[in-house]
């Protein structure tokens, strides 16, 4: 940013006032293994289309027949989504919400991929790879709800992690709902 004579000004945000952001700043990415309860998934699917692979899951938690994980699971297809040079069409992808920034980067990078994402929905701010994200995708956000309310761990438990979630889809079926 130097060769550009531009600066970055760092400011506290109360935790209050970014509470997802101070949650996952606390805990580490073991402890986002979640997914959307049975009745969330369905909306989604019916509302966007069904997913053929899916990208950051586990034996107890994943949507598709085949997927990948984001740590190495050898029931998975592909033991570390980051490391597949092109993920699959029609992709699945409910990331650890750390992994967030990643993983659209490397969206970015896929060409015209269908997917479904599931990600927060920013209460202060937006998120860096937020502009990005509303770049690739085609349809309006799905609302989901409340993290407690529409996802379960892998243990069947709700998981205690504040904010909302929304599902982004970009498909080729380019009608905004």
């Amino acid at each position: 940013m130097l060769a550009r004579n531009s600066w970055f000004i760092p400011s506290h945000i109360a935790g209050k006032d970014n509470v997802m952001a101070d949650y996952f700043s606390r805990h580490t990415v073991a402890q986002h293994e979640y997914g959307l309860i049975e009745g969330v998934f369905r909306k989604v699917v019916q509302h966007f289309f069904f997913p053929q692979f899916d990208l950051f899951a586990s034996p107890e938690l994943h949507v598709a027949k085949r997927w990948a994980s984001f740590c190495w699971w050898k029931e998975a297809e592909s033991g570390d989504a980051f490391l597949m040079k092109r993920w699959p069409q029609r992709s699945w992808i409910f990331p650890p919400l750390p992994l967030l920034n990643q993983v659209v980067t490397k969206l970015s990078t896929q060409g015209h991929l269908e997917f479904i994402l599931v990600a927060p929905v920013p209460t202060y701010g937006a998120p860096m790879w937020m502009p990005i994200l509303k770049g690739m995708i085609n349809h309006e956000p799905l609302l989901l709800g409340r993290v407690e309310e529409v996802c379960r761990l892998s243990t069947g438990k709700k998981p205690k992690i504040p904010g909302d979630l929304a599902a982004f889809c970009r498909s080729r079926s380019s009608s905004r709902h």
